[in-house]
């Protein structure tokens, strides 16, 4: 089912990139990332508050499970997409293969640097874009 446009509820462009770094931040974690940076850049920043508790779950586990990196790494393919709801990539294209993961990075802050510019400056497309 596909809602009409007006029925549509989308989020701030705001509350979308801090979505974004969260996932992002998770990525890194699921790829060995060093969890105790990131849980202190994420609670520096001000997300902690939005990371959710499923999140906070593969946060506080001591070893992620093989099963726990592979569904995590799947969170590229959600930023990719609300980088384009939030003007950052331009065109999704068909989604017949694995998202670029190297231009999305480009978009995105630099790893551990201020993200207060990413999100302060995320626009949200209009729903005649989606």
């Amino acid at each position: 089912m596909i809602e009409e446009g007006s029925d549509a509820i989308i989020q701030s462009a705001g509350d979308i990139a801090r979505r974004i770094i969260i996932l992002t931040y998770l990525c890194v974690y699921g790829d060995d990332g060093d969890k105790e940076e990131i849980l202190n850049f994420l609670r520096t920043e001000g997300h902690w508050s939005s990371v959710t508790d499923e999140e906070k779950q593969l946060f506080a586990k001591s070893q992620l499970t093989h099963k726990d990196k592979i569904n995590i790494s799947w969170q590229s393919e959600r930023i990719y997409v609300m980088l384009w709801a939030i003007n950052k990539i331009q065109d999704l294209g068909l989604p017949v293969e694995q998202c670029n993961v190297g231009e999305m990075l480009k978009t995105l802050p630099e790893f551990f640097q201020s993200t207060n510019d990413f999100i302060s400056n995320s626009t949200i497309r209009t729903k005649k874009k989606f």
